[in-house]
């Protein structure tokens, strides 16, 4: 009579052990990139606008587990380890915080945020490989793009950055977050040389127009002293009685 009893009994025990194995699993650890200390500005730039965006991340870091290069350049899921959120939001945020500190501005805003927002220049920047592994250094290869609010195409460049680490994850994403301060660094940079570039131009324009309106001027008073003195038409011209005769 107690047999049927053994049954129940054994599966509920079962499924007991079976929640708590997999409550004491390992959960995978969560990383997030960081942007570094407010860095001493180049220059600066407050008075420029400056609209960063769109910033655009290969495929293949469109995924919450962290990326690792392997030594024959395949790559590989590590289970052991997400991302924090969006991986996109996060560069986005450390490129917009690390340019503000380089610009020494505020006058950033993002893509995304850009309505209503009259722009100076606009920075697009492609990354096209952001990723790192066990024995691979992390490397950084981007592209970008400086337009100016009239859409004209003013500056672009194409850079390679790669930053050692130590064994473990926690080196890896933050030789990543180095990779892109420094990105933003060399971006700042490009900004500066070409508002720069487009503030002597304007001087330029504005000191080679100056000159021709000094000698036009000079050219009209010129012409009204000379006219001054030029004798009127109906006036009467002396004759010289002064001459001497000679006789032979």
């Amino acid at each position: 009579m107690k047999r049927p009893l053994l049954l129940p009994l054994l599966l509920a025990l079962g499924a007991s052990f079976g929640l708590t194995g997999c409550v004491s699993a390992t959960a995978p650890t969560t990383y997030q990139l960081q942007w570094a200390a407010p860095a001493p500005a180049l220059r600066s730039m407050t008075g420029t606008a400056v609209l960063l965006g769109p910033v655009m991340l290969p495929d293949y870091l469109k995924h919450p587990t962290l990326i690792q290069r392997q030594n024959d350049g395949s790559l590989s899921l590590d289970s052991t380890a997400r991302w924090a959120g969006s991986l996109q939001d996060n560069v986005d945020r450390v490129l917009l915080h690390q340019l503000a500190g380089y610009l020494n501005s505020s006058r950033l805003v993002f893509y995304t945020d850009r309505q209503g927002f009259k722009h100076d220049i606009q920075a697009q920047v492609r990354i096209d490989r952001f990723d790192s592994g066990p024995q691979q250094a992390a490397v950084l290869e981007a592209q970008w793009h400086l337009v100016d609010a009239q859409g004209a195409q003013k500056a672009n460049r194409i850079v390679r950055l790669q930053e050692k680490h130590g064994p473990t994850l926690a080196d890896q994403v933050q030789a990543q977050s180095q990779l892109l301060q420094k990105l933003a660094e060399q971006l700042a940079r490009d900004i500066q040389w070409t508002v720069l570039e487009a503030e002597a131009s304007t001087k330029t324009r504005e000191t080679s127009a100056k000159p021709k309106t000094t000698i036009v001027k000079k050219r009209d008073t010129e012409d009204k002293e000379a006219n001054a003195n030029k004798p009127a038409n109906n006036a009467p011209v002396p004759v010289r009685t002064d001459m001497e005769v000679f006789r032979f």
